[in-house]
Formats: structure tokens, C-alpha cells, sequence
């Protein structure tokens, strides 16, 4: 579903078994020892604020989970391709695990990248909680303003939009979120 504020959205795309099997990746062949890159702002010599508050990060190769996530894959490269036409290379980064408990957020950020081959296209988020939450919404700055993208809360829900639109996880006020985020790259922008 495409809608006016520029994300898209699969509602419910994942079953609760396949959720399990994925999170069963993160299990068993995640990177626990994996160190996100420091999400904020400010130098040594400033105060620095942290944007990013989550319990728990796991990184985890494509192939590890390619069976699983191909076919959502494979819509995101179609919805590229009728709505943006980017070139985007094949995918084979890494997917990240997020946990989110009670009293942690994500502040507003931008999904980017230093590297001088390539930018990032897409942002694409999965809701892999098999537990009810509250709070812990995504939003993205558009239009003026927060826009909640409601469509995500199911658990199986997946989203994508623009990886350079500001987006933020409200904070988790009961219960832990969990989501799987992995990004679409391509040829610079010129």
C-alpha cells in the first residue's frame, strides 16, 4: 500500500511462525557482540547526546536470512522500480535486530552512509514482536510534521520508505518491541 506520506507498507506479511523463525536467526547466528555506530550529534569538545536507547542490538548476515526475507525483498525492489526507479545493487547487507524495552526509544535520525560507492534508498522495518507493546511507534517527519506509520503495530507488518526522510521510535511505555531493519543501497545519488 503506498500512501500520501511516502512510506510503504505490507500489513501483516509475515506469519507468526515465520516471525519465530526469523527470530530464531538472530538466536542462534546473530552477533551479540555487534556495537552500532554512536547515533547522535555533537563533538568531544560538546555536550554529545545520545539518540538511540535500545536494550538490545544483533546484526546478522543476509544469508542467514534470505529464504525468509526474499519475498518481501522482492516487493521492495518492485516498489522501487514502478514508483522511484533507482538503481539498487543486489541485496547482501546486514540485517539488525532491535529490542526495545520499557522506557527506550530511538530519537530523530536519518539513515545514511559514509561510503564513497554507495547511498542508502530504502530503510525497510519489520514488526517481528510476538508480544504486545505499547508505545514504540515509528514516525517519520513529513509533511510538516510526525507522521505515525500505524501500519507497522501489527506484528508481520513491514514498512519501507527513504532512508534520508528523519524518522524516530516513540518510547516503549509497556512490554518490548522488536523489529528487524535492513537498508537498500545503490550507485550514489549525483
Amino acid at each position: 500500500m503506498f500512501t500520501e506520506y511516502k512510506w510503504f507498507s505490507w500489513p501483516k506479511f509475515f506469519s507468526v511462525d515465520e516471525l519465530r523463525e526469523l527470530n530464531n536467526v538472530f538466536s542462534q547466528d546473530g552477533d551479540k557482540n555487534f556495537f552500532d555506530v554512536y547515533a547522535g550529534y555533537g563533538t568531544t569538545s560538546e555536550l554529545t547526546i545520545n539518540l538511540k536507547s535500545v536494550s538490545t542490538i544483533k546484526k546478522t548476515s543476509w544469508q542467514s536470512c534470505k529464504s525468509l526475507v526474499e519475498d518481501i525483498d522482492a516487493r521492495v525492489y518492485l516498489t522501487n522500480k514502478i514508483k522511484y526507479g533507482y538503481a539498487l545493487h543486489p541485496s547482501s547487507s546486514d540485517l539488525m535486530h532491535n529490542t526495545y524495552n520499557k522506557g527506550d526509544s530511538y530519537g530523530w535520525h536519518q539513515d545514511g552512509s559514509n561510503n564513497n560507492e554507495y547511498d542508502l534508498k530504502f530503510t525497510v522495518v519489520i514488526n517481528n514482536s510476538l508480544q504486545s507493546y505499547e508505545g514504540g511507534e515509528l514516525q517519520i517527519f513529513q509533511q510538516g510534521g510526525p507522521q505515525t506509520i500505524k501500519e507497522l503495530n501489527e506484528p508481520g507488518s513491514v514498512v519501507m520508505f527513504k532512508s534520508d526522510i528523519p524518522h524516530r521510535v516513540t518510547e516503549v511505555t509497556k512490554g518490548t518491541r522488536n523489529s528487524i531493519v535492513y537498508w537498500k543501497d545503490g550507485p550514489k545519488f549525483t
